[in-house]
């Protein structure tokens, strides 16, 4: 069996996956729900009626694997719980309190079972590799101890953001009989190209950062943030931390991520032996998944990192019932992340009211053992404020309408007439897409793009006419840049803007390539995406030629998102993004030759929903 590895989590917080039901979005057969409906869940903060033991279990190898149990003191005599499972390469417990939604789960009559992997926390062993086979072993070895137990009624589900998601999904796959339902969120489905390697460049800035905070971790260093002091927890037979303290020795020749990470190119290169990138995805293991019969509910974010890419290829490449849902969320699911749909700060619904639904979800599945029955992604469009719904993708109805670019900055309808026209554009390596970016979401579980007119002043530009009636973009945008360079590579980002008639400029997505991946094959899975393909292979490796002009297909992460009457729609061109990404070229500064004329005309290609 491959194995695959989900998104990698701010490890600051709790993490637990939090799915969305027909109960904030409306009914399941309705096209849309113009109202959210938020529920209030109960103020439980003070709540203590339930016991919390942990201990070590001894894997079939001898490795003890620390596990925290909570479970409900209030359920009627008699009456056994089912128990929803998260497996962690992050500290299976940080906080003297449990957090809400754990409580909450408790309250409702849940088993909560929190592993920490091997290798890990207070786990013994080595972490070599994210979700090892060893380590999705123990992780069913685990499920096996929790069938044994007498408050167990034998239906297990699991759950997670990011990393402890991809954990969900993998453990899914192994086809343990009691594992029914998962809730995965947050999680990413290809490793390479949704978050280390988007277009075949490297997020250094993600890389290095989720590196150091799990070196830290992995030697138990008190970690601060935002004024709270997280620390690890010894189990309940080790009073006084020592059978910690050696588990913690134990994780000294745990693998340096960074180091054997940045040292890649290609997808096919070796990140640990002969593992590639690929083979700790979890797309690697989705047909395993889909003949398990384990009811998935999966989540992502149109703003966070390429988890809506990996959801909606989850969905495609899936063949029975099925639900997701694609919000503009942080990583966290604690925040907005789109600047034309509200506040900053205050996710729509709720957290609280998100939580409430993976109940309902796991509740149905868990305890009332109903079957999954509908196929159903529901999804958000920015800038209209409106949950939709759909079985497949892309969306019935979808057209394609293409902008041209233009002289004076211009983006129009028509393709271009005159034979000649080019702008040249030297290429800023100060330049920055954000603060927060998406690609550094699944780090700090924060993404906000501002105003980003400032920042397109660096940048190539070009901006259509206001428009005449609201247009809805939903799909992935694909862009077509004919240019010459004068390297051999480099990095081509290209953003997808809308300028209000006020002149701000909202981010709505973006696309990114390096110049060496431009080669465009057939793509090999069972569901091809609607975008140019590029498999970021050495064999498909073609450096571009100087002076030279090439096309570059480039296909945007999925958005939805409505221009409305009057707005302009921009696109900014860059060669560099200082905000996460390494430079390409390492030396020297490209000077581009941007071509808009009508043999090498560059344009974008919209998915319009009528």
């Amino acid at each position: 069996m491959r194995r695959r590895t989900g998104s990698l989590a701010r490890v600051f917080r709790w993490s637990a996956a939090i799915a969305l039901g027909a109960g904030i979005f409306g009914s399941q057969g309705c096209d849309h729900d113009p109202t959210i409906l938020e529920t209030h869940p109960l103020d439980i903060r003070g709540a203590t009626n339930f016991s919390i033991r942990s201990h070590y279990l001894t894997m079939s190898d001898g490795v003890k694997i620390a596990v925290d149990v909570a479970v409900p003191n209030d359920h009627p005599t008699g009456i056994r719980l089912p128990a929803i499972l998260e497996l962690t390469r992050y500290w299976r417990r940080r906080e003297f309190q449990l957090p809400y939604h754990v409580r909450r789960a408790l309250q409702r009559g849940f088993v909560w079972v929190a592993v920490d992997e091997r290798g890990t926390g207070a786990s013994f062993g080595e972490w070599q590799e994210p979700l090892s086979d060893r380590a999705l072993q123990d992780g069913t070895q685990v499920m096996d101890w929790i069938l044994e137990q007498p408050w167990s009624n034998g239906r297990i589900g699991a759950t997670g953001v990011s990393y402890p998601g991809m954990a969900a999904q993998q453990l899914a796959a192994c086809g343990h009989p009691s594992l029914k339902a998962i809730v995965p969120m947050s999680d990413t489905y290809d490793q390479y190209e949704d978050l280390l390697f988007p277009g075949g460049v490297f997020n250094e800035a993600f890389m290095q950062g989720w590196s150091d905070v799990v070196f830290a971790m992995d030697r138990s260093e008190r970690l601060s943030v935002e004024g709270e002091s997280f620390q690890q927890f010894p189990v309940d037979e080790d009073p006084n931390g020592e059978l910690l303290a050696e588990a913690i020795a134990g994780h000294a020749g745990n693998l340096n991520v960074f180091d054997a990470v940045e040292k890649i190119t290609f997808r096919d290169d070796p990140v640990v032996g002969s593992l590639t990138l690929d083979d700790i995805s979890t797309h690697e293991l989705a047909k395993d998944l889909d003949e398990s019969g384990v009811a998935v509910y999966q989540w992502g974010s149109w703003l966070d990192g390429g988890t809506a890419d990996g959801v909606i290829r989850g969905f495609m490449e899936s063949t029975g019932p099925r639900r997701a849902v694609l919000g503009a969320w942080t990583h966290d699911l604690d925040s907005n992340s789109s600047i034309r749909d509200g506040p900053r700060w205050n996710s729509l619904p709720s957290w609280g009211s998100q939580w409430e639904e993976a109940l309902n979800f796991f509740d149905d599945m868990l305890r009332k053992e109903k079957p999954l029955q509908e196929r159903i992604l529901r999804y958000y469009t920015m800038g209209e404020g409106l949950w939709k719904a759909t079985s497949t993708w892309p969306i019935p109805g979808t057209e394609t309408e293409t902008l041209y670019l233009g002289p004076d900055g211009s983006l129009a309808p028509f393709p271009p007439q005159s034979e000649t026209g080019e702008d040249p554009y030297e290429v800023n390596f100060s330049a920055e897409s954000s603060a927060d970016p998406r690609w550094l979401g699944p780090l700090f579980a924060d993404v906000w793009y501002s105003d980003r007119g400032t920042r397109d002043l660096a940048l190539q530009v070009y901006e259509s006419e206001p428009l005449s009636e609201d247009l809805e973009v939903t799909g992935y945008p694909v862009v077509r840049l004919n240019l010459s360079s004068t390297h051999t590579d480099g990095a081509f980002f290209v953003y997808l803007e809308d300028v209000n008639p006020q002149g701000s400029v909202a981010y709505v997505t973006e696309g990114v390539l390096r110049g060496i991946h431009r080669r465009v094959t057939e793509e090999p899975s069972e569901w091809e995406r609607p975008i140019p393909f590029h498999s970021f292979l050495a064999a498909d490796a073609a450096p571009m030629v100087p002076g030279e002009i090439t096309e570059l297909a480039i296909g945007m992460e999925p958005t939805s998102f409505l221009f409305k009457a009057g707005h302009r729609i921009r696109i900014a061109i860059a060669g560099h993004d200082a905000s996460a990404f390494r430079r390409v070229p390492e030396t020297g500064t490209p000077l581009l030759h941007i071509q808009r004329n009508s043999f090498y005309p560059s344009s974008i290609e919209l998915p319009v929903v009528r």
